[in-house]
């Protein structure tokens, strides 16, 4: 990674938690995402903290600049993992 090379973290907006507690490039960002609904293949949905049943294709997933002011707050939220 390059030092002035932005980062992000993956925000899942649906239930409002990270994604992944790591700072990602953008490449392994949009990876993290385009793979985020096969993990839930085999169980074939997405339980919701709302204990609703929701395609995996639904969820809302969000890259937030590390740098950015709701980054800040993410980055307290990544300390508790």
């Amino acid at each position: 990674m390059c030092e002035n090379e932005r980062r992000f973290y993956v925000y899942n907006r649906t239930d409002e938690v990270l994604a992944t507690p790591n700072i990602l490039t953008i490449e392994q960002a949009t990876k993290v995402i385009q793979a985020y609904p096969l993990r839930f293949k085999r169980q074939g949905y997405y339980l919701t903290n709302a204990r609703e049943r929701i395609a995996p294709e639904r969820v809302v997933l969000a890259l937030v600049d590390v740098e950015s002011e709701e980054g800040w707050e993410l980055a307290r939220m990544a300390k508790c993992f």
